[in-house]
């Protein structure tokens, strides 16, 4: 049996992207609408969630702060 690959196009749902994030869906639902940067695309009433994206946006949302030990 093969496994498959990680592809840019693997989406989850709110929940999962919520739960991935440790946000609330509410949180959740108040980037999607706030942040045209979040990896997501609204279809109708429903989100779709790009997973392997998640992390990449989340990167360029931390403070651009060095270690003060370094």
């Amino acid at each position: 049996m093969t496994e498959k690959s990680p592809s840019t196009f693997d989406i989850i749902t709110t929940k999962e992207a919520a739960k991935a994030l440790q946000i609330s869906k509410s949180k959740l639902y108040q980037i999607l609408k706030s942040d045209p940067s979040f990896p997501a695309v609204q279809l109708g009433r429903k989100w779709i969630i790009y997973k392997a994206k998640l992390p990449q946006w989340f990167e360029s949302k931390l403070p651009n702060q060095k270690h003060p030990m370094l």
